[in-house]
Formats: structure tokens, sequence, C-alpha cells
């Protein structure tokens, strides 16, 4: 969706992964053979806790890094198209 979205709107939307704090052994297999940035919580940050994140969840921020959606890829499966197009939608609204 990041090559979709940069195609249509340069340099508008940028995707980041953020790892749990005690999951950091699943960070190699996670990356490998992606491009997608990806940020390790550690617990003297402990943003999963602070954003009162869950497992998949895609927190969606505007442009002046405040939370405008979420969108859980647990939940809505990107491999249907409804939601594929649903989460284009939001990020859309949110920009």
């Amino acid at each position: 969706m990041q090559v979709e979205l940069d195609a249509e709107f340069p340099g508008t939307f940028q995707f980041i992964g953020l790892n749990g704090v005690g999951y950091e052994a699943s960070n190699a297999l996670m990356t490998e053979g992606r491009v997608l940035p990806w940020l390790q919580d550690v617990a003297s940050v402990d943003v999963w806790t602070k954003w009162h994140v869950e497992y998949r969840d895609g927190v969606i921020l505007d442009g002046q890094g405040l939370e405008r959606a979420r969108f859980n890829l647990t939940t809505h499966d990107l491999a249907q198209q409804v939601h594929r197009d649903a989460l284009r939608q939001t990020l859309l609204d949110a920009r």
C-alpha cells in the first residue's frame, strides 16, 4: 500500500512498524526481505503501553503527529479488498 500511495500522493504517507517490548527476537524475521522502517520499543519509552496498542494495530497519525484513527490488521485483513479500501480511505481522511 505504501507504493500505491506514494505513486498517487508522493511524500504524503509513511508506514512505520513498531515492535513491542519483549518481542525483540522476532525483529529479524519481521524485517527480512522488507523495506518497511521498523522500530523496536524499549521499556524506558514503552509506546505500546502509553498508546494502548493492541497486537497488529495500525495507529494513524495526522501531519501534526496526533492520532486520527486505529486500524487493526487482524480484524481487518488486507487480503480482502473491502479492508484495503477502508484503510486507504482512513489514511486519506487523516491527511
